[in-house]
């Protein structure tokens, strides 16, 4: 880990003060919460238990929570950039208690990284129980929580739409790792004509484009073509029931059925490797009709209250 200091004079200083090393410090903390959480999942997989799976997956969650809260308060919102010329690479920082401290030019982007890079472990975090989740009632936290983290796409609009910050490729694999959520939770959904529906699909419309627009990324290139691979599922799934002569808990139980087939045959994984980067016709055609419908989603990414990933002690009902 390195220390918390400048390039210039190599003297370490307290955390809550930023340094060319801040924003690597932070990223290393939260990445360094994995391996421990790949070797107790490791020793609870030979018990064939969930409820330890769980019950590790949520020591997992409550070890990040903890660690995101000790993050130094210049990487909250709570912070305003201004210019500062007595500084060549940082500028003044306002909070709004009207403290000041020189941050670096970069800092938007680090921010913006650092809820990204937040957003895709909390998900990591629960997919050894993700798909039980959409079925199982004691998991059900699990499945709200990677859905909410679906709403920091809007955070990678904003890289995108900045032309003076760069996108990452932790960025593009985000994006890919919360449209595998989205669509796991289309095709577990009981209700696909309500405005959440039709804001997860927009969530859909608006990454597919931004992913298209990275060149030199492998992983933003198949984003498309997975997008639009379970876009589709989701809509044959919805035909087939509506094709079944049934009514109440019976339509539950064959969506349900239905949506367990889909994922257990490994038709999206086929159709994503036949539509990958290479099939330009069929992803122009998906684009273009992305780009038509001008989907974005509009809910604030940052809280007003100065927290780094979104209500952290309020995470869901």
């Amino acid at each position: 880990m390195p220390r918390n200091c400048h390039d210039e004079d190599m003297i370490t200083r307290n955390d809550q003060i930023p340094t060319i090393n801040s924003y690597i410090r932070v990223l290393a903390r939260i990445v360094s919460l994995i391996p421990a959480l790949q070797d107790g999942l490791e020793k609870v997989k030979t018990r064939h238990s969930l409820i330890e799976v769980l019950e590790h997956i949520i020591a997992s969650d409550k070890a990040l929570r903890a660690l995101v809260k000790d993050i130094p308060e210049f990487f909250l919102q709570g912070y305003q950039l201004q210019s500062d010329t007595s500084l060549p690479s940082f500028t003044a920082v306002h909070n709004e208690r009207g403290s000041r401290a020189a941050m670096p030019v970069w800092s938007p982007v680090a921010r913006r990284s650092l809820a990204i890079s937040a957003a895709d472990k909390i998900i990591m975090i629960q997919w050894p129980i993700l798909f039980h989740s959409f079925q199982i009632p004691i998991f059900s936290r699990s499945r709200a929580i990677c859905c909410r983290r679906h709403d920091h796409l809007e955070e990678h609009e904003a890289v995108s739409k900045d032309g003076n910050e760069i996108s990452l490729w932790t960025h593009s694999a985000f994006c890919v790792t919360a449209t595998m959520v989205i669509g796991l939770e289309l095709l577990f959904r009981e209700v696909h004509i309500d405005d959440e529906a039709r804001r997860l699909r927009g969530a859909f419309a608006g990454t597919a484009p931004r992913l298209k627009d990275h060149k030199c990324d492998r992983i933003a290139e198949r984003g498309p073509a997975l997008i639009e691979t379970m876009l589709e599922a989701g809509e044959q799934l919805v035909l087939e029931v509506m094709r079944q002569p049934l009514s109440g808990s019976c339509i539950k139980a064959t969506q349900l059925e239905l949506a367990n087939k889909v994922v257990e045959s490994n038709e999206i994984s086929a159709k994503f490797l036949v539509m990958g980067p290479d099939s330009k016709k069929r992803q122009e055609a998906f684009l273009q009709s992305c780009f038509q419908a001008g989907s974005s989603l509009h809910t604030p990414i940052w809280p007003v209250n100065g927290s780094f990933i979104g209500d952290q002690e309020q995470d869901v009902d």
